[in-house]
C-alpha cells in the first residue's frame, strides 16, 4: 500500500547507533554492494542484482532478505501493468514467506534484519491490496507493518531513510481519508495523516537517504502527477529517474504522461517517438503496456490538433497492442483508443466501423469515463 511502501530496501546510513555485527543490512561493505543491486533492480536487470548479492547470500544463507528479494522481480512485472493480475498470487506468496521467516527469527530476539524484512513484507502486501481495492485488508496489513516500523524507529533513531516511510504514511493517510469515505471508519487503525508534513519528510529522504533516493524520487513524481496534479514538479522527479534508469519503461511512461497532462504536446510526441523506437523490438507484457499507452497518448495529441487521419493510425496501433493484453476489453488505455476510433470513424461517415468500436467500449463493466461516453454517443448517433 502506498501508505506504507517502505521501498526496495529499508536499510540505513553509516551513522547508525547499531553495531555492524548485529545486522548484515547495516554492514558498510554490504551497503556498497546493495546500492548497486538496487540500481540493477530499478533498471530492470534482476539477474545482475543476484550476481552482485550472491557472495552475501552464500556467506549469510539464513538472512530473511534473500526470501524477500525475489518479490522485487515479481513486483516489477506487476507495476508496469497493474491491470494484469497474473502475478498477484506469486507476489503475495513470496511476501508471506519472507514475513513468516522474519517472524520466526523474531521469536528469539529483536533481530534488526528480521524487523526490516517484516516491515517491508507487510508494507508491500498492504500496498498491493490497495491496488486491488481491498481497503480493509490493506489497512490491517499496514497496521501490522507499522508495529515493526515503530520498533525500528526506536532501535535505529538516526536512520535518515525513516523519513521516507514516515512521509509516505503521513501523506497517504491524509489523502485517502479525505478522498475515500469508505476508509474513514477504519482510519483509527493508522496514525493521523498530514499531506504537507508527508511531502516535507519525503523531500528530506530524496536528498539525504542512502538507499531510498530512487524510490523516494519515484513516489514524489507519482504523487505530484496523480494526486497533487503539479505536473511541472512531477516532470522534474521523473526526468531524474529516466536518466538514471534508462531501461525502465515505466518511468518513461510516467514522464510522457506528465508532459501530456501539462500540455507539453510537442515534448510528449518527441519523447514518445524516441521511446517507441527504443522499445520497438521488445515484447514483454510490460513493454506492450508501455506501447499501448504511448500510442493512445499520441493519438490524443493528434486528435486535439485535429489531425484525425494521423491520429487514427496511432489509435489503431494502440488498439492492436491492447487487444492482445490481459484482461481483454478491460484495459483503460485500450478502451480509450477504442472510443476515439469510434468517434473518428463516426465523423468520417463510416458508421458500421464506428458502431463496432463504440459497442466494444460500451460493453465493458469497467467504471471508466469512456464507457459512459461511448454509451451516450451510441444513443445519440445510432
Amino acid at each position: 500500500m502506498k501508505i506504507l511502501a517502505l521501498a526496495v530496501f529499508f536499510l540505513t546510513s553509516v551513522n547508525t547507533v547499531v553495531a555492524q555485527n548485529e545486522s548484515l543490512l547495516l554492514d558498510e561493505d554490504f551497503i556498497t554492494d546493495a546500492r548497486q543491486a538496487i540500481d540493477s533492480v530499478y533498471n530492470l536487470n534482476y539477474d545482475a542484482s543476484l550476481d552482485i548479492l550472491s557472495p552475501w547470500m552464500q556467506a549469510y544463507p539464513d538472512n530473511p532478505a534473500w526470501i524477500f528479494w525475489p518479490a522485487l522481480e515479481v513486483w516489477w512485472k506487476i507495476l508496469p501493468d497493474l491491470e494484469n493480475t497474473d502475478y498477484d498470487d506469486k507476489l503475495f506468496g513470496l511476501l508471506d514467506d519472507a514475513r513468516d521467516a522474519s517472524n520466526e527469527k523474531l521469536k528469539n530476539n529483536r533481530d534488526i534484519d528480521a524487523l526490516i524484512i517484516s516491515s517491508l513484507s507487510y508494507g508491500f502486501t498492504a500496498r498491493h491490496l490497495t491496488n486491488r481495492g481491498s481497503w480493509y485488508q490493506s489497512l490491517r496489513q499496514a497496521r501490522m507493518g507499522m508495529n515493526y516500523f515503530k520498533e525500528l524507529e526506536q532501535l535505529v533513531p538516526d536512520l535518515v531513510d525513516i523519513q521516507f516511510g514516515l512521509g509516505l504514511m503521513k501523506y497517504f493517510m491524509a489523502y485517502f481519508t479525505e478522498q475515500y469515505p469508505v476508509i474513514r471508519p477504519f482510519a483509527w487503525m493508522l496514525p493521523k495523516g498530514d499531506k504537507e508534513e508527508g511531502l516535507e519528510r519525503m523531500g528530506i529522504a530524496s536528498r539525504e537517504s542512502i538507499f531510498l533516493i530512487p524510490e523516494t524520487t519515484f513516489f514524489l513524481g507519482h504523487i505530484y502527477l496523480h494526486y497533487e496534479r503539479d505536473f511541472p514538479q512531477a516532470i522534474d522527479y521523473l526526468e531524474e529517474l529516466t536518466h538514471r534508469y534508462p531501461n525502465n519503461g515505466y518511468y518513461h511512461r510516467l514522464l510522457i504522461r506528465s508532459h501530456f497532462r501539462n500540455g507539453n504536446f510537442t515534448t510528449a510526441m518527441t519523447l514518445s517517438e524516441a521511446v517507441l523506437s527504443q522499445w520497438e523490438n521488445k515484447n514483454k507484457v510490460a513493454d506492450r503496456a508501455l506501447k499501448e499507452e504511448l500510442y493512445m497518448l499520441r493519438g490524443r495529441i493528434l486528435n486535439i490538433r485535429r489531425e484525425n487521419d494521423t491520429a487514427l493510425d496511432e489509435f489503431i496501433a494502440g488498439f492492436k497492442v491492447g487487444e492482445n493484453l490481459h484482461p481483454a476489453g478491460g484495459r483503460r488505455n485500450f478502451l480509450t483508443s477504442s472510443y476515439y476510433l469510434g468517434e473518428i470513424y463516426l465523423n468520417k461517415g463510416e458508421y458500421n466501423t464506428s458502431q463496432y468500436f463504440l459497442e466494444l467500449v460500451a460493453a465493458s463493466n469497467l467504471d471508466f469515463e469512456y464507457v459512459d461516453k461511448a454509451k451516450k454517443l451510441l444513443r445519440r448517433a445510432f
